[in-house]
């Protein structure tokens, strides 16, 4: 028996009529439970009930509408190839793409450091050279649509945390 795919399903008849055309992962499966530890105190839903943890599981399986931006590096892949407990979910640049919220927390944490050693122009320094570290997205992207009152919260604490 041959396995399904799940393919993107190009969307015309979206719920916001500001965004047309937009690519429909909705349906994709996270695959398993989607709770990073936090202090509760922080948190959007009490998990330490099961009702928390139910709201929060159905929290997580929302879908978003987001764009990915372009980069000016012609190096970075054309598409944003977010992975979640074994599911791909390959996300196209400059392309509404409705997803589950679980894959956006994913995209979210994704982060790139990079690395660089200047030369320091004190001649009384020991080794002459100094290294710089910078931080950045991976995957710069845009909220389109979110339903869900608590999202803003949530994002937020996710991108602090990563940073």
């Amino acid at each position: 028996m041959a396995t399904q795919r799940n393919r993107p399903i190009e969307n015309t008849d979206f719920d916001n009529p500001e965004i047309s055309n937009v690519i429909d992962f909705s349906s994709l499966s996270t695959g398993g439970v989607s709770i990073t530890p936090v202090q509760s105190s922080h948190r959007e839903f009490d998990t330490t009930t099961q009702e928390g943890l139910i709201a929060y599981e159905k929290f997580m399986s929302e879908p978003v509408t987001i764009k990915v931006h372009t980069t000016s590096d012609k190096n970075e892949p054309e598409v944003a190839d977010v992975a979640l407990h074994g599911v791909r979910c390959p996300i196209p640049r400059e392309k509404p793409v409705r997803l589950p919220r679980a894959f956006l927390e994913v995209l979210a944490r994704s982060y790139v450091r990079v690395y660089r050693q200047e030369r320091v122009p004190d001649p009384d320094a020991a080794e002459g050279m100094k290294t710089r570290r910078s931080i950045g997205a991976s995957f710069p992207f845009q909220i389109l649509h979110d339903p869900n009152p608590k999202g803003r919260a949530w994002l937020q604490r996710i991108t602090h945390e990563s940073a």
